[in-house]
């Protein structure tokens, strides 16, 4: 016999126990809002049909997840859904605002990401309804703008979140309101947006608690002072003529430093009339940093001026450092100023731009010197250029064999042509290597 929605769920009899009680429709309502909470928001809605009981059991869910399979349609020959045009997003942006509006919550979680600034004017409606009715109990808050060519401005209402340990906003436009006091818990920060110098760094020194954090700008800095004390990840992609962590706030918990960005430093004095400067200073002032990844053009910047043989401090802590440079150049000389000030080194990875891998003499003097340098080293994984014949691949291990490194416990792994899957600077992995 076919189960009817009821029994489906567990309603009824199907739900009842030894004395006929229907224990599922009985559980508490803090219980049952974390049910719903774990099943998509399309699924915790349709549960209002099964009873007269249920009917309004969804709308205390805490955690409010809109994504593409809220109320999208799905594609008869596959899997994947879609909007057929953009009416039907808009129609369903007008379903949802039905169903957010009847949330009793308390809402801890709001995410709404997939969709487009087609219906931007329904994302005011819903930020302004949870500002007012739910602003001091939300605690995680994620807005992901589906096309980077229709940038969504974010209402000022946003800032009413007083609670909010955890902010992403993606493809947004970002103006710090005059009235804003801080977002005293936040400890998790993911922007990938439009702003100001001004306001992206009034919004980090209003967040003291702020741990994690994430910034893909989408325009020129001159400058960027970040004063985050209790700050442990910092990822960083864009373009910033100048970096610096205020001394006093710098903070020794600053473990995991990830910079890329896509523009030359010769290129900046054109754009922006500045000349750009070392990134040396800054690299100095990461007392505690464990894990550094520098991306081809922000190793340029340590470049810039004259390079130290050594940092005027000890990265003591620093046990993974990976870039991107061009050997037989001024980089070189930047990255054996780091090395000399990183005794405790245990990983270097290095993706050679020009020369894909090792290919020529003078890249085993560098490797060379990196081991001779480096007195706690673990592991150094040797990758060559796809172009290198087997001769000079065998001339190589030879050459490798004959060095002699500082450190007794050195491994050195030949693991053939690599493939550029390798390296992958946009997906950092904020953990620390422990080989």
């Amino acid at each position: 016999m076919k189960k009817t929605k009821r029994q489906a769920f567990g309603v009824g009899a199907a739900g009842a126990g030894a004395g006929g009680v229907d224990f599922i429709s009985n559980l508490p309502g803090d219980v049952m809002s974390s049910i719903l909470g774990l099943v998509p928001l399309r699924d915790a809605v349709r549960t209002s049909i099964l009873s007269k009981e249920w009917r309004y059991k969804w709308v205390s869910i805490s955690d409010v997840v809109l994504n593409r399979d809220c109320l999208l349609k799905k594609s008869s020959s596959s899997y994947t859904y879609s909007y057929s045009s953009s009416d039907d997003e808009i129609a369903s942006a007008y379903v949802l605002d039905r169903v957010v509006q009847q949330l009793i919550g308390p809402i801890s979680k709001f995410s709404c990401v997939f969709f487009s600034a087609l219906v931007s004017h329904h994302f005011d409606l819903w930020i302004g309804f949870l500002s007012k009715n739910h602003g001091n109990v939300i605690k995680e808050f994620v807005m992901a703008n589906e096309r980077k060519i229709d940038w969504y401005n974010v209402p000022h209402s946003i800032f009413d979140y007083r609670e909010l340990c955890h902010l992403e906003l993606l493809n947004c436009t970002l103006k710090v309101p005059r009235t804003f006091k801080g977002f005293r818990n936040l400890s998790v920060l993911n922007l990938a947006a439009k702003f100001s110098k001004d306001d992206i760094e009034c919004l980090i020194s209003e967040c003291p608690l702020l741990e994690w954090m994430k910034l893909i700008a989408f325009a020129y800095y001159q400058c960027l002072n970040i004063h985050a004390p209790n700050l442990r990840y910092l990822e960083l992609d864009g373009e910033f003529v100048h970096l610096s962590i205020e001394e006093e706030a710098c903070p020794q918990q600053l473990t995991d430093v990830c910079l890329t960005s896509d523009v030359f430093p010769r290129f900046w004095h054109g754009r922006v009339n500045v000349p750009p400067t070392s990134l040396m200073p800054f690299i100095g002032c990461l007392h505690g940093i464990k894990s550094l990844k520098l991306n081809e053009f922000y190793t340029q910047y340590l470049c810039i001026g004259i390079v130290p043989k050594k940092l005027p401090v000890t990265l003591g802590h620093l046990q993974y450092l990976e870039v991107e440079l061009e050997f037989n150049s001024k980089e070189i000389l930047a990255i054996l100023c780091i090395l000399r000030s990183s005794p405790n080194l245990k990983q270097l990875k290095i993706k050679a731009v020009e020369i894909i891998g090792i290919a020529m003499l003078s890249d085993l003097k560098f490797i060379r010197c990196i081991l001779s340098n480096s007195p706690v080293l673990e592991t150094m994984n040797v990758y060559t250029n796809r172009n290198v014949g087997a001769e000079k691949v065998l001339t190589i291990l030879e050459e490798l064999l004959r060095s002699q490194p500082a450190s007794t416990q050195a491994e050195i792994t030949y693991l053939g042509h690599y493939e550029e899957s390798e390296w992958d600077y946009k997906n950092p992995d904020p953990r620390v290597s422990s080989t």
